[in-house]
């Protein structure tokens, strides 16, 4: 019997100057170390940052905050 992995989602939002950005550079330089090592960082097509994600939880859209979320969980699971 195989028993599925969990898989765990971390979310940071940091507000401006806060070091976000360079966090967000550093993880998409390091994609390829970081699925070798068993994370999934989820850069959206082109764009280095979610603040797309945060944009849509400021104005209490749930609704497609969940879409994403669901989005990013689908693609974490197509990697492993």
């Amino acid at each position: 019997m195989t028993i599925p992995r969990k898989i765990r989602a971390v979310v940071h939002v940091g507000v401006h100057k806060t070091g976000t950005s360079a966090l967000q550079h550093s993880l998409t330089r390091n994609a390829c170390n970081l699925i070798k090592q068993g994370f999934l960082y989820s850069p959206r097509s082109n764009e280095i940052n979610h603040s797309y994600l945060a944009d849509v939880l400021l104005k209490s859209d749930y609704r497609t905050a969940s879409s994403i979320v669901e989005n990013m969980r689908k693609e974490a699971l197509a990697a492993n």
